[in-house]
């Protein structure tokens, strides 16, 4: 008996092309699971991006009226219940939020006159600051550094 070779063929070639059903649920399945864990991150720490974001256009203010007063600007940086006479005149102020702790890295000279519970960054007519590192930490433990170069007066953020 003669076989025809067409019988030996699928008849409409189902198998052989797309994807199984499992291998779409598992797709689907990473695909949520990433996007979970990324909403997660994103959601333990809107308060100190808020605050980083909220911080750098502080400084960004601070420099430029600076620049266009053509005196120095002292940014003045409170910790949540510092009280505001604790700052000087000469400047702008900047209150962390209560669930944000920072630390202050920046001249001697400058933090001199800071009472307790702040910290200072002085901007110059020329664009320059005092520079600094600001270490922004919240109680989850997620934190930010930016970095305030003196020469130029730019941030840099590492997360």
């Amino acid at each position: 008996m003669v076989q025809r070779r067409s019988a030996m063929l699928p008849a409409s070639g189902i198998g052989e092309r797309g994807f199984s059903l499992i291998e779409v649920v598992i797709v689907l399945t990473l695909v949520a699971l990433a996007s979970t864990l990324t909403l997660v991150y994103v959601q333990a720490r809107p308060d100190i991006l808020s605050a980083r974001q909220d911080l750098q256009a502080a400084i960004a203010r601070s420099r430029a009226r600076a620049i266009s007063e053509n005196r120095t600007i002292d940014l003045t940086l409170l910790r949540a219940g510092a009280r505001p006479e604790d700052t000087s005149a000469n400047g702008d102020r900047f209150v962390l939020p209560d669930q944000v702790d920072a630390t202050v890295v920046a001249p001697r000279r400058i933090q001199a006159g800071a009472g307790a519970g702040t910290a200072v960054l002085r901007f110059y007519p020329d664009g320059s600051t005092s520079g600094g590192m600001i270490h922004l930490k919240n109680a989850t433990g997620s934190q930010v550094r930016l970095d305030v170069d003196w020469f130029s007066g730019a941030v840099r953020v590492h997360e």
